[in-house]
């Protein structure tokens, strides 16, 4: 994956764990230092959960000879150390850098996108791009499309609801059949009846957020957001929070997944939000459609 650039002075940032961050300004260097110090803290409970697990192998499955306790927990611990290592050195190169300058407070412009105090026009970072901008001069209302990405998940997921529904369906109709009664129907058969229906639904559920979806990049305001966090979750699968201001001038938060997984703090995403009502909102990172610019 190639690296992003640091939103401050253009520099390609650097890894310390999953947070990238600028060896040349300090941007992210503190929420690097805090995702290092929390993986040291969280070392004694992984190695706590490390030596039950050897303690049941050994007493349980009876593993006392020493060749295949090497083979089996030799490569663990060695993991363990070397993580170990390379978090200690990566710790110690982020906290012998400067620390970060603090900024000015930036402004808002009526677009609700972030301005310089100086020059009272909206800065935004590098991977805010040519598109962004154009997305903030698009009319309504915009033509959308589905993307790659977003055609896989709505057909993937409903084909899985609904041959899972149909399984479950199956068995449930299997076990009628028997008596062509439901009289000895147990607890579990119901329980297995009811996720059958709730996954029959979940295509509906699917067709309606993507209806919202689509009613919000066509028809709804767009400002540019700020990112203030951002969180990498397993799978690689990663999670911003940003501040944009709406129409009214209120300064609205969004917590949303992001698929592009490019997103760090201080970077910019257009979010798109209703007028008369600002709680219905979606970050552009998460959405499965595009806009047509």
């Amino acid at each position: 994956m190639a690296l992003p650039q640091c939103p401050e002075c253009h520099t390609t940032a650097k890894l310390a764990g999953k947070l990238p961050y600028c060896p040349n300004c300090g941007w992210n260097r503190d929420n690097a230092i805090k995702a290092l110090q929390l993986n040291l803290k969280m070392m004694p409970v992984g190695i706590l959960v490390f030596v039950g697990f050897v303690a049941f192998v050994m007493r349980g499955w009876r593993f006392h000879n020493p060749i295949q306790l090497a083979f089996f927990f030799g490569v663990p611990v060695l993991g363990l150390l070397l993580n170990f290592i390379f978090t200690r050195v990566s710790l110690s190169k982020l906290q012998a850098l400067p620390a970060p300058k603090p900024r000015p407070a930036a402004a808002t412009d009526q677009a609700g996108g972030f301005a310089s105090p100086a020059e009272g026009v909206f800065e935004p970072s590098p991977e805010a791009s040519a598109q962004y901008q154009a997305l903030l001069r698009t009319s309504r209302p915009r033509e959308i499309r589905v993307s790659s990405q977003g055609k896989f998940g709505v057909i993937a997921g409903s084909l899985m609801a609904l041959g899972f529904a149909s399984a479950i369906g199956f068995q449930v109709y299997t076990k009628w059949a028997l008596h062509q009664s439901f009289a000895r129907f147990q607890g579990g058969d119901w329980a297995m009846a009811g996720v059958g229906a709730l996954l029959l639904l979940l295509p509906y559920g699917i067709w309606r957020g993507q209806n919202a979806e689509c009613d919000l990049l066509e028809n709804g305001e767009v400002a540019l957001a700020k990112v203030t966090q951002q969180w990498t979750g397993n799978k690689n699968s990663a999670s911003i929070e940003c501040e944009f201001k709406d129409s009214s001038g209120q300064v609205r938060k969004v917590i949303s997944a992001d698929n592009t997984r490019k997103l760090y703090q201080g970077m910019s995403v257009p979010v798109f939000y209703d007028r008369d009502n600002p709680k219905r909102q979606i970050a552009y990172c998460a959405t499965l459609h595009e806009v047509v610019t």
